[in-house]
């Protein structure tokens, strides 16, 4: 374990002859070395570690008695890693079996508990069965012993339930305790590494603002062989340019000639998968299950596109007119636009007012969508009427922030002068660009994840397999999108402003996604629950959405005046 440098005993006569022989030669060779020795017993004096220099001047005059100095080596450091490895699996053994006794304490509580309610239960059915035997002999009388009993078994199981409690709370104390002592040891043994490091840390960052301080456009210096290096990657680079100005031409040439080879390619590959769509239309209207289950998707999802639509467009309005009354501004209420009988430059018309009025319709309605969306999450797993209401709920609120935004742009009508007022820019100014390209990029964004969300509005996965998953989309996105617009654009007949109509095109963009989207590779696996009995056509839902389309066109048509 360890190596002993030198074992000599001497008095006080023989002092000068060891101090020329042993430590004028060995140990100011191991002073060179710069190896600390460890001073095991010194008559008279008693100190810690020295350098051999100290001991050495120590020893001159005051030295009696050395039984010898012992250096580390190795085979010590190797000895002592040894132990505490050893040291350290004996903590975590000793862990492990405090767990495993803890577990079998647990058990042994829970078995204890499971057997002392199963001997009150049974003892209640006894005194039950008793009671019942004694009322059919003797009804008159009175069921004294019983009761006694019962009375005794309870005060029995109370006492041991705190017996039970008290030992837990003993337990856990005990534990919390070791975990704070462990974590108390270990930072006081990682507390001398810690401010080591600190200050290491902190001399480095002292050195290097000196330099700083000295020379701050100091740049690193570069060693021969990398500016060797560096030129070489020049020279290749110059090289590979060259090459590539020189070789363009024929590179032009190459190109025209391959492009009517993929362009071929890319026809034939086109026209196989229009056969195979069709060929998979067939197959699913030839299917008499498939056929009606497609149908009834259709219809079930115009149904709840319309009705979605009709009330994120009543939500926006209605909020639109009551701000403007809050406000003291009069409005008319029609079923395709608000109209404003003030004079265009009334002084009512101030800039807070207008941001006020033209931007908290489209703002609530950007946060019933995210409402929408967040309520067709929680009820994915439910019936799917409530899914695909949710989903179109929050396609036509969306649409009635990015897509109005867009329309009020072209049309100069709506949201577009809640922007103007609040950033006073001009007509297609540089900001009213850049806001409906990032509107049309959020529709397309939209359209991204709610490919997804109408996948998991399916009632049955065989509608979702990936050969006829395009005849799904169709009939759960794009046939309803186009018969609810027909309807809308028919319910509003003749009077369909330009801001209307573009507000009904707006979906197209987040439909067009989902329809290029619906087969991608993380779009394979799709979770649904199935839905408790047959999926027919809603018909409660087709008539309140007769309902809410004969109170838009007799009533909203003809104006609601407010203010």
């Amino acid at each position: 374990m360890c190596k002993l440098s030198s074992v000599v005993g001497v008095r006080g006569s023989d002092l000068p002859a060891f101090t020329q022989k042993v430590l004028s030669s060995h140990l100011k060779t191991e002073f060179k070395r710069g190896n600390a020795l460890h001073c095991f017993r010194i008559t008279s004096k008693k100190f810690e570690t020295m350098t051999v220099e100290k001991i050495y001047y120590f020893c001159k005059p005051h030295l009696i008695h050395i039984i010898g100095f012992i250096k580390m080596n190795r085979a010590e450091k190797q000895h002592i890693k040894e132990r505490k490895r050893r040291h350290k699996k004996q903590r975590k053994g000793y862990l492990r079996r405090e767990k495993a006794f803890a577990r079998k304490q647990k058990l042994e509580l829970r078995r204890k508990k499971h057997l002392l309610k199963v001997k009150i239960w049974s003892a209640w059915f006894k005194r039950l069965k008793s009671k019942v035997n004694i009322l059919l002999i003797n009804p008159v009388k009175r069921l004294e012993t019983g009761e006694s009993e019962g009375k005794s078994e309870r005060k029995k199981h109370k006492i041991l339930e705190k017996k039970l409690k008290k030992k837990r709370r003993e337990y856990r104390h005990k534990e919390k305790e070791t975990v704070k002592r462990q974590r108390r040891e270990l930072r006081e043994k990682t507390a001398p590494m810690k401010k080591r490091i600190r200050q290491e840390k902190r001399k480095e960052f002292v050195k290097n603002l000196k330099e700083f301080i000295k020379n701050p456009l100091k740049r690193k210096k570069i060693s021969e062989s990398e500016k060797i290096l560096r030129r070489q990657v020049q020279k290749d680079i110059r090289h590979y340019t060259l090459k590539r100005i020189v070789n363009f031409p024929g590179e032009i040439i190459k190109a025209v000639k391959a492009y009517h080879k993929i362009r071929k390619l890319w026809f034939a590959n086109f026209l196989m998968g229009v056969n195979e769509n069709i060929s998979h239309f067939k197959y699913a209207f030839r299917t008499k299950e498939l056929r009606n289950a497609y149908l009834t998707v259709a219809v079930n999802s115009t149904v709840m596109f319309t009705a979605a639509f009709l009330l994120s467009y009543i939500i926006n309005q209605l909020v639109t007119v009551f701000i403007a009354r809050i406000l003291g501004i009069p409005s008319e209420l029609f079923s395709y636009r608000i109209y404003w009988p003030l004079y265009t430059y009334s002084t009512l018309y101030t800039r807070q007012v207008l941001v006020l009025i033209f931007g908290m319709g489209p703002l609530i309605s950007f946060l019933l969508g995210l409402l929408f969306y967040r309520l067709f999450i929680v009820f994915r797993y439910r019936t799917v009427y409530l899914k695909t209401f949710f989903i179109w709920a929050s396609i036509s609120s969306f649409t009635l922030f990015f897509g109005a935004y867009v329309s009020g742009a072209v049309t100069r009508t709506g949201f577009i002068y809640a922007s103007e007022w609040l950033f006073l820019n001009n007509m297609f100014d540089v900001k009213e660009i850049i806001f409906i390209i990032l509107s049309l990029i959020a529709l397309l964004i939209i359209g991204f994840m709610m490919t997804k969300a109408f996948l998991e509005s399916s009632n049955s996965r065989a509608l979702i397999e990936p050969r006829i998953r395009v005849i799904y989309i169709f009939s759960a996105a794009v046939i309803p999108y186009l018969a609810g617009a027909l309807i809308l654009f028919a319910m509003n007949y003749p009077n369909n402003p330009a801001e209307l109509l573009l507000l009904y095109l707006a979906p197209l963009l987040i439909v067009m996604v989902s329809l290029f989207r619906y087969n991608a590779f993380s779009l394979q696996n799709i979770s649904i629950m199935k839905m408790t009995g047959k999926y027919r056509i809603n018909l409660i839902a087709i008539g309140l959405l007769i309902v809410l389309m004969a109170f838009f066109r007799i009533v909203l048509y003809k104006g609601i005046s407010f203010g």
